[in-house]
């Protein structure tokens, strides 16, 4: 019998290069990034996004990019799914 472990995805965190590739593949990339270019984003976002070393499903960063976005949380935990599937 074989065991899987399977993380639960609020538990997921992944490489902002599997990030980025997930947001890519969905489509979203454009949108995140424009978010990040409006001079009236918190700069703190803006700086989380660019120099964060993972990002993680349930972080300040993740959930006010979403909420900004307006992405529901199904569409979120499919990102999340999506970059922790993929190769950097």
């Amino acid at each position: 019998m074989k065991i899987v472990y399977r993380k639960n995805v609020d538990d997921l965190s992944v490489s902002p290069r599997r990030a980025r590739k997930a947001l890519r593949e969905a489509g979203l990339y454009d949108q995140v990034q424009s978010l990040m270019d409006n001079p009236a984003t918190d700069p703190n976002l803006v700086d989380a996004w660019e120099y964060a070393l993972d990002f993680q499903r349930q972080s300040p960063l993740i959930l006010g990019v979403a909420q900004a976005l307006d992405w529901s949380e199904e569409q979120l935990d499919s990102l999340f799914v999506l970059a922790s599937l993929s190769e950097d």
